[in-house]
Protein backbone atom coordinates (compact mmCIF):
# COMPACT_ATOMS: atom_id res chain seq x y z
CA UNK A 1 0.00 0.00 0.00
CA UNK A 2 2.93 2.40 -0.37
CA UNK A 3 5.30 4.02 2.10
CA UNK A 4 2.95 6.37 3.95
CA UNK A 5 4.23 7.06 7.46
CA UNK A 6 1.92 7.15 10.47
CA UNK A 7 1.74 5.55 13.93
CA UNK A 8 2.37 1.78 13.88
CA UNK A 9 2.32 0.98 17.59
CA UNK A 10 -0.17 0.93 20.45
CA UNK A 11 0.48 1.20 24.17
CA UNK A 12 -0.67 -1.33 26.75
CA UNK A 13 -3.26 1.12 28.10
CA UNK A 14 -4.63 1.76 24.63
CA UNK A 15 -4.67 -1.95 23.83
CA UNK A 16 -6.62 -2.74 27.00
CA UNK A 17 -9.18 -0.07 26.08
CA UNK A 18 -9.45 -1.44 22.54
CA UNK A 19 -10.01 -5.01 23.70
CA UNK A 20 -12.10 -3.93 26.72
CA UNK A 21 -9.94 -5.84 29.23
CA UNK A 22 -7.68 -4.96 32.14
CA UNK A 23 -4.00 -5.90 32.41
CA UNK A 24 -4.84 -9.35 33.80
CA UNK A 25 -7.31 -9.89 30.96
CA UNK A 26 -4.58 -9.00 28.51
CA UNK A 27 -2.37 -11.69 29.99
CA UNK A 28 -5.17 -14.24 29.68
CA UNK A 29 -5.63 -13.36 26.01
CA UNK A 30 -1.91 -13.90 25.48
CA UNK A 31 -2.12 -17.37 27.03
CA UNK A 32 -5.46 -18.59 25.74
CA UNK A 33 -5.93 -16.86 22.39
CA UNK A 34 -2.35 -16.29 21.25
CA UNK A 35 -2.41 -12.52 21.50
CA UNK A 36 0.80 -11.30 19.84
CA UNK A 37 3.67 -10.47 22.16
CA UNK A 38 4.68 -6.87 22.70
CA UNK A 39 7.53 -5.90 20.46
CA UNK A 40 9.00 -2.86 22.18
CA UNK A 41 9.41 -1.49 25.71
CA UNK A 42 10.90 1.85 26.66
CA UNK A 43 10.67 4.47 29.38
CA UNK A 44 7.20 5.40 28.15
CA UNK A 45 5.80 1.89 28.46
CA UNK A 46 5.20 -1.32 26.56
CA UNK A 47 4.12 -1.29 22.94
CA UNK A 48 2.38 -3.70 20.57
CA UNK A 49 2.44 -3.67 16.78
CA UNK A 50 -0.76 -2.20 15.35
CA UNK A 51 -0.62 -4.36 12.17
CA UNK A 52 -0.12 -7.48 14.31
CA UNK A 53 -3.04 -6.64 16.62
CA UNK A 54 -5.18 -5.78 13.61
CA UNK A 55 -4.44 -9.14 11.99
CA UNK A 56 -5.09 -10.97 15.30
CA UNK A 57 -8.53 -9.34 15.66
CA UNK A 58 -9.44 -10.35 12.11
CA UNK A 59 -8.19 -13.94 12.53
CA UNK A 60 -9.82 -14.57 15.91
CA UNK A 61 -12.95 -12.49 15.45
CA UNK A 62 -12.42 -11.27 19.01
CA UNK A 63 -14.21 -8.03 18.08
CA UNK A 64 -16.47 -7.50 15.08
CA UNK A 65 -15.45 -4.79 12.60
CA UNK A 66 -18.76 -3.03 13.27
CA UNK A 67 -17.65 -2.53 16.90
CA UNK A 68 -14.38 -0.88 15.88
CA UNK A 69 -13.25 2.18 14.03
CA UNK A 70 -11.89 1.68 10.53
CA UNK A 71 -8.25 1.90 11.63
CA UNK A 72 -8.65 -1.53 13.25
CA UNK A 73 -10.04 -3.23 10.17
CA UNK A 74 -7.82 -5.65 8.28
CA UNK A 75 -6.09 -4.65 5.03
CA UNK A 76 -8.13 -5.15 1.89
CA UNK A 77 -6.65 -8.20 0.15
CA UNK A 78 -8.36 -7.11 -3.07
CA UNK A 79 -9.95 -3.85 -4.21
CA UNK A 80 -13.26 -3.10 -2.54
CA UNK A 81 -16.39 -3.23 -4.65
CA UNK A 82 -17.93 0.16 -5.30
CA UNK A 83 -21.69 -0.09 -4.79
CA UNK A 84 -22.52 3.38 -6.09
CA UNK A 85 -23.44 6.75 -4.67
CA UNK A 86 -26.67 8.37 -3.56
CA UNK A 87 -27.83 11.93 -3.10
CA UNK A 88 -29.22 12.95 0.28
CA UNK A 89 -31.74 15.76 0.77
CA UNK A 90 -33.17 16.60 4.16
CA UNK A 91 -36.22 17.94 2.35
CA UNK A 92 -37.34 17.41 -1.21
CA UNK A 93 -37.25 21.13 -2.00
CA UNK A 94 -33.74 21.71 -0.61
CA UNK A 95 -30.34 21.59 -2.22
CA UNK A 96 -28.52 18.26 -1.65
CA UNK A 97 -27.14 17.90 1.87
CA UNK A 98 -24.62 15.14 1.17
CA UNK A 99 -23.50 12.47 -1.24
CA UNK A 100 -22.96 8.99 0.20
CA UNK A 101 -20.51 6.60 -1.42
CA UNK A 102 -21.05 2.92 -0.63
CA UNK A 103 -18.20 0.38 -0.61
CA UNK A 104 -18.17 -3.34 0.14
CA UNK A 105 -14.90 -4.53 1.67
CA UNK A 106 -13.84 -7.95 2.94
CA UNK A 107 -14.51 -6.71 6.51
CA UNK A 108 -17.85 -5.00 5.97
CA UNK A 109 -19.74 -2.20 4.25
CA UNK A 110 -18.27 1.31 4.34
CA UNK A 111 -20.18 4.53 3.72
CA UNK A 112 -18.26 7.75 3.02
CA UNK A 113 -20.28 10.97 3.32
CA UNK A 114 -19.34 14.13 1.48
CA UNK A 115 -21.00 17.22 2.91
CA UNK A 116 -22.28 19.47 0.12
CA UNK A 117 -23.98 22.14 2.25
CA UNK A 118 -23.21 24.30 5.26
CA UNK A 119 -23.73 22.40 8.46
CA UNK A 120 -22.50 19.25 10.15
CA UNK A 121 -23.30 15.62 9.47
CA UNK A 122 -24.01 13.84 12.76
CA UNK A 123 -24.37 10.28 14.03
CA UNK A 124 -28.15 10.47 13.88
CA UNK A 125 -27.97 11.36 10.20
CA UNK A 126 -26.20 8.06 9.53
CA UNK A 127 -28.77 6.22 11.62
CA UNK A 128 -31.33 7.44 9.10
CA UNK A 129 -29.28 7.35 5.90
CA UNK A 130 -27.18 4.21 6.30
CA UNK A 131 -28.35 2.22 9.35
CA UNK A 132 -26.80 -1.06 8.18
CA UNK A 133 -23.33 0.26 7.30
CA UNK A 134 -20.45 -1.23 9.28
CA UNK A 135 -18.32 1.91 9.03
CA UNK A 136 -19.60 5.46 8.63
CA UNK A 137 -17.18 8.21 7.65
CA UNK A 138 -17.54 11.94 7.07
CA UNK A 139 -14.88 13.78 5.10
CA UNK A 140 -14.13 16.85 7.20
CA UNK A 141 -12.60 20.06 5.88
CA UNK A 142 -9.39 19.80 7.92
CA UNK A 143 -6.23 17.80 7.33
CA UNK A 144 -4.43 15.56 9.79
CA UNK A 145 -0.99 13.98 9.62
CA UNK A 146 -2.34 11.07 7.61
CA UNK A 147 -4.31 13.08 5.05
CA UNK A 148 -7.80 14.60 4.97
CA UNK A 149 -9.62 14.12 8.27
CA UNK A 150 -12.25 11.40 8.45
CA UNK A 151 -14.76 11.58 11.29
CA UNK A 152 -16.47 8.36 12.36
CA UNK A 153 -18.67 6.67 14.98
CA UNK A 154 -18.68 2.89 15.49
CA UNK A 155 -22.36 1.96 14.88
CA UNK A 156 -22.63 -0.12 18.05
CA UNK A 157 -21.14 2.50 20.39
CA UNK A 158 -24.32 4.52 20.80
CA UNK A 159 -23.03 7.16 23.20
CA UNK A 160 -19.47 7.54 21.97
CA UNK A 161 -18.20 10.81 20.58
CA UNK A 162 -16.92 10.96 17.03
CA UNK A 163 -13.25 10.14 16.49
CA UNK A 164 -10.84 10.80 13.65
CA UNK A 165 -9.27 8.08 11.55
CA UNK A 166 -6.49 8.34 8.99
CA UNK A 167 -7.19 8.66 5.30
CA UNK A 168 -4.54 6.02 4.69
CA UNK A 169 -6.63 3.58 6.74
CA UNK A 170 -9.56 4.14 4.40
CA UNK A 171 -7.34 3.39 1.40
CA UNK A 172 -5.83 0.39 3.20
CA UNK A 173 -9.24 -1.12 3.94
CA UNK A 174 -10.53 -0.36 0.45
CA UNK A 175 -7.44 -1.97 -1.05
CA UNK A 176 -7.25 0.91 -3.51
CA UNK A 177 -6.57 4.65 -3.54
CA UNK A 178 -9.53 6.50 -2.01
CA UNK A 179 -11.04 9.20 -4.27
CA UNK A 180 -10.79 12.77 -3.04
CA UNK A 181 -12.72 15.91 -3.96
CA UNK A 182 -11.16 19.18 -2.73
CA UNK A 183 -13.48 21.44 -0.73
CA UNK A 184 -14.37 23.80 -3.58
CA UNK A 185 -14.92 20.90 -5.99
CA UNK A 186 -17.48 18.96 -3.95
CA UNK A 187 -20.25 19.43 -6.45
CA UNK A 188 -22.95 16.80 -5.86
CA UNK A 189 -23.11 15.87 -9.53
CA UNK A 190 -19.35 15.24 -9.71
CA UNK A 191 -19.34 12.91 -6.72
CA UNK A 192 -22.58 11.20 -7.72
CA UNK A 193 -21.32 10.40 -11.23
CA UNK A 194 -17.85 9.14 -10.24
CA UNK A 195 -16.86 5.50 -10.74
CA UNK A 196 -13.50 3.81 -10.03
CA UNK A 197 -11.13 4.25 -12.96
CA UNK A 198 -12.81 7.42 -14.25
CA UNK A 199 -10.42 10.00 -15.71
CA UNK A 200 -9.78 13.21 -13.82
CA UNK A 201 -12.42 15.86 -14.52
CA UNK A 202 -12.03 19.63 -14.35
CA UNK A 203 -14.56 22.02 -12.85
CA UNK A 204 -14.71 25.74 -12.07
CA UNK A 205 -15.77 24.91 -8.52
CA UNK A 206 -18.68 25.40 -6.17
CA UNK A 207 -19.34 28.85 -4.74
CA UNK A 208 -19.89 29.05 -0.98
CA UNK A 209 -23.01 31.15 -1.47
CA UNK A 210 -25.58 31.82 -4.13
CA UNK A 211 -24.81 34.82 -6.37
CA UNK A 212 -27.92 34.32 -8.48
CA UNK A 213 -29.85 37.10 -6.66
CA UNK A 214 -27.08 39.57 -7.54
CA UNK A 215 -27.13 38.63 -11.21
CA UNK A 216 -30.93 38.67 -11.44
CA UNK A 217 -31.08 42.08 -9.79
CA UNK A 218 -28.35 43.42 -12.08
CA UNK A 219 -30.34 42.32 -15.13
CA UNK A 220 -33.22 44.56 -14.05
CA UNK A 221 -31.02 47.56 -14.88
CA UNK A 222 -29.36 48.55 -18.16
CA UNK A 223 -25.66 47.66 -18.47
CA UNK A 224 -24.51 51.25 -18.03
CA UNK A 225 -26.52 51.76 -14.83
CA UNK A 226 -24.41 52.06 -11.69
CA UNK A 227 -26.48 49.38 -9.91
CA UNK A 228 -25.95 46.89 -12.74
CA UNK A 229 -22.22 47.58 -12.67
CA UNK A 230 -21.98 47.34 -8.86
CA UNK A 231 -23.86 44.04 -8.62
CA UNK A 232 -22.05 42.38 -11.51
CA UNK A 233 -18.75 43.51 -10.05
CA UNK A 234 -19.62 42.06 -6.63
CA UNK A 235 -20.67 38.77 -8.26
CA UNK A 236 -17.42 38.70 -10.19
CA UNK A 237 -15.34 39.37 -7.07
CA UNK A 238 -17.05 36.49 -5.24
CA UNK A 239 -16.58 34.17 -8.21
CA UNK A 240 -12.94 35.13 -8.64
CA UNK A 241 -11.96 34.83 -4.99
CA UNK A 242 -13.78 31.52 -4.56
CA UNK A 243 -12.49 29.93 -7.74
CA UNK A 244 -11.55 26.28 -7.38
CA UNK A 245 -7.93 26.83 -8.38
CA UNK A 246 -7.52 28.83 -5.15
CA UNK A 247 -8.66 25.88 -3.04
CA UNK A 248 -6.17 25.20 -0.23
CA UNK A 249 -6.87 21.45 -0.45
CA UNK A 250 -5.10 21.29 -3.80
CA UNK A 251 -1.89 22.85 -2.52
CA UNK A 252 -1.95 20.78 0.68
CA UNK A 253 -2.44 17.58 -1.30
CA UNK A 254 0.47 18.47 -3.58
CA UNK A 255 2.70 19.08 -0.54
CA UNK A 256 1.70 15.78 1.09
CA UNK A 257 2.41 13.83 -2.08
CA UNK A 258 5.74 15.55 -2.49
CA UNK A 259 6.95 14.93 1.07
CA UNK A 260 5.69 11.34 1.08
CA UNK A 261 3.10 11.61 3.83
CA UNK A 262 0.61 10.48 1.18
CA UNK A 263 1.25 8.40 -1.93
CA UNK A 264 -0.66 7.57 -5.08
CA UNK A 265 -1.58 4.28 -3.37
CA UNK A 266 -3.51 6.22 -0.72
CA UNK A 267 -5.37 8.93 -2.57
CA UNK A 268 -6.54 9.76 -6.07
CA UNK A 269 -7.73 13.21 -7.08
CA UNK A 270 -11.20 12.79 -8.56
CA UNK A 271 -11.71 16.40 -9.69
CA UNK A 272 -9.29 19.21 -10.41
CA UNK A 273 -9.74 22.94 -10.87
CA UNK A 274 -9.93 24.67 -14.20
CA UNK A 275 -6.69 26.68 -14.42
CA UNK A 276 -7.23 30.28 -13.34
CA UNK A 277 -5.50 33.62 -13.40
CA UNK A 278 -4.06 34.66 -10.05
CA UNK A 279 -3.98 38.31 -11.07
CA UNK A 280 -6.54 40.85 -9.94
CA UNK A 281 -9.96 41.22 -11.51
CA UNK A 282 -10.06 42.17 -15.20
CA UNK A 283 -11.67 45.47 -14.26
CA UNK A 284 -12.08 47.49 -11.12
CA UNK A 285 -15.00 49.60 -9.98
CA UNK A 286 -14.58 52.87 -8.15
CA UNK A 287 -15.76 52.42 -4.55
CA UNK A 288 -17.93 55.53 -4.71
CA UNK A 289 -19.78 54.09 -7.70
CA UNK A 290 -20.03 50.68 -6.04
CA UNK A 291 -21.57 52.19 -2.92
CA UNK A 292 -24.00 54.24 -5.00
CA UNK A 293 -25.09 51.13 -6.88
CA UNK A 294 -25.65 49.15 -3.72
CA UNK A 295 -27.50 52.04 -2.06
CA UNK A 296 -30.11 51.71 -4.80
CA UNK A 297 -30.62 48.06 -3.82
CA UNK A 298 -30.76 48.83 -0.09
CA UNK A 299 -33.65 51.23 -0.64
CA UNK A 300 -35.75 48.77 -2.63
CA UNK A 301 -38.66 47.00 -0.91
CA UNK A 302 -38.87 43.71 -2.84
CA UNK A 303 -37.78 40.26 -1.73
CA UNK A 304 -35.11 39.95 -4.43
CA UNK A 305 -33.38 42.99 -2.96
CA UNK A 306 -33.53 41.29 0.46
CA UNK A 307 -31.88 38.20 -1.04
CA UNK A 308 -29.11 40.44 -2.38
CA UNK A 309 -28.60 41.88 1.10
CA UNK A 310 -28.46 38.41 2.62
CA UNK A 311 -25.86 37.30 0.06
CA UNK A 312 -23.53 40.21 0.68
CA UNK A 313 -23.88 39.92 4.48
CA UNK A 314 -22.88 36.26 4.23
CA UNK A 315 -20.03 37.14 1.90
CA UNK A 316 -18.09 39.74 3.89
CA UNK A 317 -20.39 41.26 6.46
CA UNK A 318 -21.55 43.87 3.92
CA UNK A 319 -18.38 45.94 3.86
CA UNK A 320 -19.78 47.96 0.94
CA UNK A 321 -22.82 49.16 2.93
CA UNK A 322 -22.77 52.50 4.78
CA UNK A 323 -23.93 50.55 7.87
CA UNK A 324 -22.65 47.04 8.48
CA UNK A 325 -21.92 45.90 12.02
CA UNK A 326 -25.01 44.87 14.06
CA UNK A 327 -25.32 46.56 17.46
CA UNK A 328 -27.59 45.91 20.42
CA UNK A 329 -28.86 49.33 21.51
CA UNK A 330 -29.13 49.33 25.32
CA UNK A 331 -32.08 50.79 27.22
CA UNK A 332 -29.75 52.92 29.32
CA UNK A 333 -30.07 56.68 29.74
CA UNK A 334 -27.71 57.29 26.81
CA UNK A 335 -29.36 54.58 24.77
CA UNK A 336 -32.79 56.11 25.38
CA UNK A 337 -31.47 59.50 24.27
CA UNK A 338 -30.56 57.91 20.96
CA UNK A 339 -33.77 55.85 20.71
CA UNK A 340 -35.95 58.89 21.38
CA UNK A 341 -34.92 60.53 18.13
CA UNK A 342 -35.71 57.52 15.92
CA UNK A 343 -38.39 57.91 13.29
CA UNK A 344 -40.61 55.31 11.57
CA UNK A 345 -39.17 54.12 8.27
CA UNK A 346 -40.23 52.17 5.21
CA UNK A 347 -39.14 48.56 5.47
CA UNK A 348 -36.51 48.52 2.75
CA UNK A 349 -34.07 45.72 1.96
CA UNK A 350 -31.43 46.91 4.43
CA UNK A 351 -33.66 45.82 7.33
CA UNK A 352 -33.28 42.21 6.22
CA UNK A 353 -29.76 42.37 7.69
CA UNK A 354 -31.15 42.89 11.22
CA UNK A 355 -34.70 41.49 11.08
CA UNK A 356 -34.97 38.51 8.76
CA UNK A 357 -38.18 37.41 10.44
CA UNK A 358 -39.85 40.74 9.58
CA UNK A 359 -41.24 40.89 13.12
CA UNK A 360 -39.81 44.24 14.27
CA UNK A 361 -40.79 47.79 13.39
CA UNK A 362 -38.47 49.51 10.93
CA UNK A 363 -37.00 52.70 12.40
CA UNK A 364 -34.29 55.07 11.23
CA UNK A 365 -31.98 57.51 12.97
CA UNK A 366 -32.43 60.82 11.09
CA UNK A 367 -28.92 61.95 12.03
CA UNK A 368 -26.98 58.98 10.63
CA UNK A 369 -29.64 57.23 8.47
CA UNK A 370 -28.81 54.20 10.64
CA UNK A 371 -31.47 51.45 10.34
CA UNK A 372 -32.87 50.10 13.62
CA UNK A 373 -35.23 47.17 14.18
CA UNK A 374 -37.53 47.90 17.13
CA UNK A 375 -39.07 44.69 18.52
CA UNK A 376 -42.66 44.51 19.79
CA UNK A 377 -41.43 42.69 22.88
CA UNK A 378 -39.93 45.30 25.21
CA UNK A 379 -37.59 42.69 26.69
CA UNK A 380 -36.13 41.76 23.30
CA UNK A 381 -32.93 43.29 21.90
CA UNK A 382 -33.11 46.45 19.83
CA UNK A 383 -30.79 45.92 16.88
CA UNK A 384 -29.23 48.55 14.68
CA UNK A 385 -26.48 48.68 12.07
CA UNK A 386 -23.58 50.90 13.08
CA UNK A 387 -22.45 53.53 10.59
CA UNK A 388 -19.00 53.09 9.11
CA UNK A 389 -18.53 56.88 9.10
CA UNK A 390 -20.09 59.61 11.24
CA UNK A 391 -21.82 62.51 9.45
CA UNK A 392 -20.67 64.84 12.23
CA UNK A 393 -20.20 68.60 11.88
CA UNK A 394 -17.96 69.11 14.91
CA UNK A 395 -15.06 67.23 16.53
CA UNK A 396 -15.18 64.49 19.15
CA UNK A 397 -15.81 65.82 22.62
CA UNK A 398 -16.40 62.77 24.83
CA UNK A 399 -16.49 58.99 24.59
CA UNK A 400 -19.18 57.10 26.56
CA UNK A 401 -18.59 53.49 27.61
CA UNK A 402 -22.25 52.81 28.13
CA UNK A 403 -23.22 49.21 28.74
CA UNK A 404 -21.00 46.37 29.86
CA UNK A 405 -22.65 42.96 30.04
CA UNK A 406 -21.56 39.46 29.06
CA UNK A 407 -23.58 39.82 25.86
CA UNK A 408 -23.06 43.44 24.88
CA UNK A 409 -20.86 46.50 25.23
CA UNK A 410 -21.90 49.81 23.70
CA UNK A 411 -19.70 52.78 22.86
CA UNK A 412 -21.04 56.26 22.04
CA UNK A 413 -19.42 59.41 20.67
CA UNK A 414 -20.59 62.89 21.61
CA UNK A 415 -19.32 65.73 19.48
CA UNK A 416 -18.59 69.34 20.49
CA UNK A 417 -22.04 70.50 19.35
CA UNK A 418 -23.69 67.98 21.69
CA UNK A 419 -24.79 65.45 19.07
CA UNK A 420 -24.78 61.80 20.14
CA UNK A 421 -23.53 59.12 17.74
CA UNK A 422 -22.99 55.38 18.03
CA UNK A 423 -19.26 54.80 17.58
CA UNK A 424 -18.49 53.92 13.96
CA UNK A 425 -17.75 50.26 13.23
CA UNK A 426 -16.33 48.61 10.19
CA UNK A 427 -18.08 45.52 8.83
CA UNK A 428 -16.08 43.03 10.89
CA UNK A 429 -14.73 44.24 14.21
CA UNK A 430 -16.79 44.89 17.34
CA UNK A 431 -15.74 47.49 19.91
CA UNK A 432 -15.32 46.70 23.59
CA UNK A 433 -13.16 47.38 26.64
CA UNK A 434 -11.91 45.83 29.85
CA UNK A 435 -9.55 43.07 28.68
CA UNK A 436 -6.56 42.37 26.46
CA UNK A 437 -7.93 41.53 23.05
CA UNK A 438 -9.18 42.64 19.66
CA UNK A 439 -12.20 44.60 20.92
CA UNK A 440 -10.23 47.10 23.01
CA UNK A 441 -7.41 47.41 20.45
CA UNK A 442 -9.94 48.09 17.69
CA UNK A 443 -11.70 50.68 19.85
CA UNK A 444 -8.33 52.34 20.42
CA UNK A 445 -7.73 52.43 16.65
CA UNK A 446 -11.20 53.92 16.07
CA UNK A 447 -10.64 56.66 18.66
CA UNK A 448 -7.21 57.38 17.24
CA UNK A 449 -8.60 58.18 13.77
CA UNK A 450 -11.63 60.08 15.11
CA UNK A 451 -9.42 62.41 17.13
CA UNK A 452 -7.81 63.36 13.82
CA UNK A 453 -10.94 63.32 11.63
CA UNK A 454 -14.43 62.85 13.04
CA UNK A 455 -15.68 61.80 9.58
CA UNK A 456 -12.99 59.13 9.06
CA UNK A 457 -13.76 55.57 8.05
CA UNK A 458 -13.96 53.27 11.09
CA UNK A 459 -10.70 51.51 11.82
CA UNK A 460 -10.43 47.77 11.24
CA UNK A 461 -9.22 45.01 13.52
CA UNK A 462 -5.81 45.05 11.83
CA UNK A 463 -5.18 48.79 12.25
CA UNK A 464 -2.56 49.90 14.73
CA UNK A 465 -3.25 52.22 17.65
CA UNK A 466 -1.07 54.08 20.15
CA UNK A 467 -0.10 51.94 23.12
CA UNK A 468 -1.52 54.47 25.55
CA UNK A 469 -4.99 54.25 24.02
CA UNK A 470 -4.84 50.46 23.95
CA UNK A 471 -3.87 50.45 27.63
CA UNK A 472 -6.71 52.87 28.39
CA UNK A 473 -9.32 50.56 26.91
CA UNK A 474 -7.98 47.40 28.48
CA UNK A 475 -9.01 48.84 31.85
CA UNK A 476 -12.27 47.63 33.38
CA UNK A 477 -14.24 50.86 33.24
CA UNK A 478 -17.63 50.97 34.95
CA UNK A 479 -20.71 51.18 32.70
CA UNK A 480 -21.56 54.80 31.98
CA UNK A 481 -17.94 56.01 32.16
CA UNK A 482 -17.34 59.19 30.19
CA UNK A 483 -13.85 59.87 28.86
CA UNK A 484 -13.11 63.41 27.75
CA UNK A 485 -11.15 64.43 24.71
CA UNK A 486 -8.33 65.62 26.97
CA UNK A 487 -8.14 62.16 28.60
CA UNK A 488 -8.12 60.47 25.21
CA UNK A 489 -5.45 62.81 23.84
CA UNK A 490 -3.30 62.30 26.92
CA UNK A 491 -3.52 58.51 26.60
CA UNK A 492 -2.84 58.78 22.91
CA UNK A 493 0.45 60.53 23.50
CA UNK A 494 1.56 58.49 26.51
Amino acid sequence: MGTTQYVHKISQEELCALLEVDERGLQKLARRRALPDWYEADEDGTWWSIPAIRAWIAETGYRAPRDLTLDWWVDGAEPARFLGAELIRRRADEEPTAVLQHWRTMSGDVVVAWNTRRGTIKRNDFNEWAPHADARLVVDGAWGRGGPDLRTWPPTQLNAHSVLVNWVDLARVLGRPAPFWPGRLRHPDLILAWRPGDPLVQHVGVLPLDIQPLVRMALLYPPEHVTHRALIHTAQVITHRCAAHRCADLSILAERLEDGRLTSHDIVLAADAVPGDEDSLPWELDQTLARAGWREVLHRRDRLAEECVRTIVLWDGASIFPWSYPLVIPRTATGMEFLSRLQPADRTAIYHAIDRGRAATAMVDPVTDMPVALPADESADIIGLAPQRLPAASPLSTLILDEDTDENQMVWIRTADGTLFPAPNDHYAGLSWGYNGNGPSTLAAVVNVLLEDINAQAASISDDAPRGLVALFTQKWAPGTILTRDQLEQARHT
